[in-house]
């Protein structure tokens, strides 16, 4: 916002100080298209056919306790909202004033549309509509030059031509920050936004030209009488009001699109950052999903084995640990599935943070009881053999060379299983630091319950099935 002071207009600067918009007349979601007097309103109006150049929307500023609207529209100075004071005008010189919008640049022309279904749409609905245009398309810079070239339709050669003109252009612009809408698209994705149809063939907003708006397939209509007919103003008539500040030198708006990049460009880090530990999650869990059928596999034969021999202390232990096995590793695919399915965001509604705190829980608890079980059946596997020839050995003691081949033997799997649990240590560590989440909070404990009945549920069906 700007501090000039109001000024008093005279009936000759009020006539050729641009069109003048009843303000009474005015309603949220109105479109204003005119016609600019700049070089490059005159390409656009030459290159898609029509007599406009320009297109904007008044809408709320998003403040539910302010019903004012502001003119929301991007040109080469940005996306975001022009501020328009309104300008009290006294028609004859009378006592009474009637508020008016005065149009800036003085455009060659004008008009105003409307949808006929924007009268039935609720404050609040019209309210958040904006805060999203604001959230997601406001304080960027003006359009990449060549995405203009997606809303008109040329011949090939001059298509082709226009093309490297806007490649040229764009290269040259010295204007820093995050590229945006341009007019008629920042109009048409609030329409979007709003869950409006604006054109009964469904085009998309990057496809839509200010001229697009007077096509048949376009639901907006013409506001009758919406401008003061400047001809017909009394002699004496006069205004009075606040100067309009060009939007090239409106410092807010500049600092808003400088604030905007700085903000873009951390959410980009902080997505690279997340997709990095998704893919460090990834190479730490992978490994564990693909090796669970062999290792399932194994622990059916260490079991059947035990069996044989009659070791039934052995052979309760090793089903105890099976089941710990199976269970914690369908812990482990259940937490990675909602990991990736709310990641992706897919569900709006997760308390992301919470969730990953729940997740580093239960992956942690899950890890746990993995290499628990792993380390049961490894031991299990390298200690057996030796048990079973110490059990041969009683009843049929061995020679001398069979002795010193048992020796090697359990020399050798005593090695094994020792360098075993060095490297299981040293991967389970790795585990414990990556899931460190602390004490999960309440939602956190709320999503660690879910997914535990899940988990129990899941085994039930499968074994009872």
């Amino acid at each position: 916002m700007h501090k000039d002071v109001p000024v008093k207009r005279d009936l000759a600067a009020l006539q050729s100080s641009g069109p003048l918009l009843w303000e009474k007349k005015l309603r949220p979601g109105d479109v204003l298209l005119v016609c600019g007097n700049s070089p490059f309103s005159s390409l656009i109006v030459k290159a898609s056919g029509g007599p406009y150049s320009h297109a904007a929307i008044w809408i709320h500023g998003g403040d539910s306790g302010i019903e004012s609207l502001y003119l929301a529209e991007s040109d080469t100075s940005g996306v975001g909202f022009t501020f328009l004071l309104p300008m009290s005008l006294y028609p004859g010189g009378q006592s009474t004033a009637e508020k008016v919008i005065c149009i800036p640049e003085n455009p060659r022309e004008w008009i105003l549309l409307r949808h006929p279904e924007c009268e039935s749409i609720d404050l609040s609905r019209m309210i958040q509509a904006s805060k999203d245009l604001q959230e997601n398309d406001f304080y960027k810079t003006y359009s990449a030059v060549p995405r203009l070239l997606e809303a008109i339709t040329l011949p090939d050669f001059p298509h082709l031509l226009a093309k490297h003109v806007a490649q040229a252009i764009e290269s040259c612009r010295f204007d820093k920050g995050t590229r945006g809408a341009f007019c008629s698209e920042l109009v048409a994705t609030f329409f979007s936004r709003l869950g409006l149809e604006l054109f009964t063939d469904g085009r998309d907003p990057h496809t839509v030209s200010p001229n697009d708006f007077l096509l048949p397939e376009c639901r907006l209509t013409v506001v009758t009488d919406a401008f003061v007919d400047a001809g017909s103003l009394l002699p004496g008539t006069y205004g009075y009001g606040t100067p309009y500040q060009k939007r090239s030198n409106d410092p807010f708006l500049r600092a808003m699109i400088s604030n905007r990049d700085v903000y873009d460009k951390i959410t980009v880090s902080m997505k690279g950052a997340e997709s990095a530990q998704q893919e460090a999650y990834t190479r730490i869990i992978t490994p564990h999903i693909k090796n669970a059928d062999a290792m399932e596999h194994q622990f059916a034969e260490q079991i059947a084995l035990a069996e044989q021999w009659h070791e039934y202390e052995y052979v309760e232990k090793l089903q105890r640990y099976a089941i710990m096995f199976k269970y914690s590793h369908r812990l482990l695919q259940n937490v990675c599935e909602l990991k990736h399915h709310y990641w992706s965001g897919d569900n709006p509604l997760i308390d992301i943070t919470a969730w990953d705190q729940a997740s580093a829980t239960l992956q942690l608890s899950a890890s746990q009881m993995l290499y628990c079980a792993q380390r049961a059946l490894i031991r299990n596997m390298a200690l057996s053999g030796l048990r079973r020839i110490r059990s041969i050995h009683k009843v049929s003691p061995p020679g001398r060379i069979q002795l010193a081949k048992f020796r090697r033997l359990r020399a050798n799997n005593l090695k094994r299983w020792c360098q075993y649990k060095k490297d299981s240590y040293a991967s389970l560590d790795s585990c414990i630091k990556f899931s460190s989440a602390g004490v999960p909070g309440e939602q956190a404990i709320v999503y660690i319950q879910d997914v535990i009945q899940k988990t129990h549920q899941s085994l039930i069906d499968e074994y009872t099935n």
